[in-house]
């Protein structure tokens, strides 16, 4: 369901939101935020088994809500 050309879409309607955690040159974590003028939504966030447990989601999902605000949204 979730196409390149849907994600891209997505993406380009809610730039700055989403997120990705690298560890070198490794993508270690995603997430995928977004917003309808009014509520924010996380629609998928992960992060790889090994990196869990680091505070990586956490800061991810707080980068998204800074993000949000800045948009307008509370």
């Amino acid at each position: 369901f979730d196409t390149v050309e849907r994600l891209t879409r997505f993406l380009s309607r809610n730039p700055g939101l989403s997120s990705v955690a690298k560890s070198d040159a490794v993508i270690v974590g995603a997430v995928l935020c977004g917003h309808d003028g009014r509520r924010g939504f996380i629609y998928h966030s992960g992060v790889d088994y090994s990196f869990q447990k680091q505070g990586i989601g956490r800061r991810m999902v707080e980068r998204c809500f800074e993000m949000l605000r800045q948009e307008g949204i509370d």
